[in-house]
């Protein structure tokens, strides 16, 4: 019944929440091949959480050629359609084939609101696959949308995905940036000194423990860095 109200009324709102009972309640009779949804789905000028959720129901087990139906949807049309697909692939874990829908949403004219939903899934995008110095470009924007404390927590990602990529001097330089708002960050500090900056990181701590002998999070920094060392 749900499938036959989206198909013969596809622009009502009956049809809509048809489709959000599909999305939210009944996921299971979702499937990639069924043409009805398809076409609600192209016939949508803008995609919102609603088709977010039919489409990503729709490709989360789907075979290639669907998921390629979905990128020709998104591109020349609104940026909520590439910045929901790109979305989509992010959470099917494939960031490097979501990076070229956002960049895309990114580039056409919207709404503030869509703007600020897309950088930050792009910057996430971005680190994902290594590429700092566009996530880097962009952090600007993204840490205009941030909390104070949420900040040195997205800095030391960035500076994380810069050192796995092998930039171990900018990986430092912006680890100075986010010790500079919270010195200590155990579960980035791991990461960096798994990515081959144990030494540095060492060298930084025992200046800042110079530098500042009453604060505590130096020599907690170099007590997670020395147990490292034993394993």
């Amino acid at each position: 019944l749900l499938r036959e109200e989206i198909n013969e009324a596809p622009a009502s709102e009956s049809a809509e929440t048809a489709a959000r009972m599909l999305s939210f309640d009944l996921e299971g009779y979702v499937r990639a091949d069924d043409e009805v949804l398809w076409r609600w789905l192209e016939n949508r000028p803008k995609w919102e959480y609603v088709e977010e959720r039919l489409l990503r129901s729709m490709l989360e087990t789907a075979e290639e050629k669907y998921l390629s139906r979905a990128e020709r949807l998104a591109l020349g049309n609104d940026p909520s359609r590439a910045y929901t697909v790109g979305r989509i692939f992010k959470y099917l874990e494939e960031p490097r084939r979501a990076i070229p829908l956002l960049e895309y949403a990114l580039e056409t004219p919207q709404h503030t609101r869509l703007r600020s939903k897309v950088v930050t899934t792009l910057f996430s995008s971005y680190l994902g696959t290594r590429k700092w110095k566009d996530a880097e470009a962009i952090f600007p924007e993204v840490a205009g949308q941030l909390t104070p404390a949420e900040v040195p927590e997205w800095y030391a990602r960035l500076a994380v995905s810069a050192a796995r990529a092998g930039a171990k001097t900018d990986a430092m330089r912006i680890w100075r940036r986010a010790a500079n708002l919270c010195p200590y960050r155990v579960d980035q500090l791991r990461e960096l000194a798994k990515a081959g900056l144990e030494n540095e990181l060492k060298d930084f701590y025992q200046q800042m423990q110079r530098q500042m002998p009453s604060s505590r999070a130096p020599a907690r920094a170099l007590a997670v860095l020395q147990n490292k060392s034993r394993r």
